[in-house]
Order: C-alpha cells, then structure tokens, then sequence
C-alpha cells in the first residue's frame, strides 16, 4: 500500500479514531478540538488550516446541533446521541461547561464523540430494505458525509433543485422532518438490521 496515496493514509488514521473532544462557545462556535475530533469531522478531508476549512469544520459542527440549534438556550441534553462520519457511527455527549477566563472566547458546551463498537453503516444494505433508489442512496451517502445540497449536486452533475428533490423524497419514504431526521432513522435502520430486528 503506498503511502504517497494521501486518502488511503487518511482513511486508516480515521479507523484508528476512536474518541474527539471539541470546546464550544455559547453561540456554538468551535473553541478548540482535539486533533482526533477535527480528523472525525473533516473525514475524508484532511484537516488544514485554510479558511474554507475552518467554514466546512463549522457547518459540521452545526449539523451536530438539533434543528432548532444555535440558541443559547439549548441544552446539552438537546444534542443528537449519534451521527455518522462516512461509514463509521458516533457517539456525542454533550456536557456544559462553565469557564472563569475573562478574555477571548469561553467554551460553554463540550463534546465528546466517541465511536461506537460497531460502527460500520452498511448504507447500501440500508437502502435496500428501504426501497431507495440508486441515486436517492447517492444523496444519503453525500448527505452523511457532510456535504451540503451544492456540494451533492456538483459530485452527482445535477441541479441543487434536483438533490433537494432527492433529499424530500427520502424524508418523505423515511417519515423524517429534516436532514438530521434522514441520518438518525437510517442509523436506526442499520441498528435494526445488524440486531436482526428489522421489519
């Protein structure tokens, strides 16, 4: 295996990721992570310190948040219990976080994402039994990866209309209200089926 291939190497260091820790501030804006969380997040990218990093890292994180996140009124019991990077399932915590620093930005919120013993999500499988179409499963597998709806449509050549369209009739064959919604019922789906408990 070479080690020149920068997505082979990444994609071995992500398996070896079990458990990220970042800091929020109140208005949930990242603090700090640790270097795992960041490579848990940025899957399959490569973690950089270039601007456009540091905008995709943050629209992660929002996607960590319910759909009613980033009020400082939520609560860390609000969080999402899981979320997937690529095919792998996580785990979050969230616990609160009360700091004395008087300067810069004060981490209020911190989660710790943990990866899950059997974390492989076999989407293909999943779509399957669903009864999703190829290129509905195409937006899902965009979708967990954590791209949004331009980034779907340039890597499938339609229109962002068009992987809206997908998304809706997912939400719609899936019962879920939102893009979070799709991720959580095809985790539960992918439980299901790996406790053989799917109908």
């Amino acid at each position: 295996m070479s080690s020149g291939n920068g997505h082979v190497s990444n994609h071995l260091q992500a398996e070896s990721l079990g458990t990220g820790f970042i800091l929020l501030d109140a208005c949930f804006r990242l603090v700090c992570a640790s270097e795992e969380a960041l490579a848990i997040l940025a899957y399959p990218r490569v973690p950089s310190e270039n601007k456009g990093f540091e905008s995709f890292l943050q629209g992660r994180i929002r996607s960590l948040l319910p759909s009613n996140g980033g009020h400082n009124g939520l609560s860390p019991s609000e969080f999402p219990n899981e979320f997937a990077s690529g095919k792998r399932c996580y785990e979050v915590r969230a616990f609160s976080v009360k700091s004395n620093l008087k300067n810069g930005q004060r981490p209020a919120v911190a989660l710790l994402l943990k990866r899950k013993r059997r974390g492989i999500l076999d989407l293909q499988t999943v779509a399957r039994k669903l009864r999703m179409t190829p290129r509905e499963t195409e937006t899902v597998d965009f979708l967990v990866q954590g791209l949004g709806t331009k980034q779907m449509a340039s890597r499938m050549g339609i229109s962002p209309n068009t992987a809206k369209a997908f998304l809706r009739s997912v939400m719609i064959k899936l019962g879920a209200e939102n893009r979070h919604g799709i991720i959580g019922k095809i985790l539960q789906a992918s439980k299901a089926i790996d406790g053989g408990t799917f109908r």
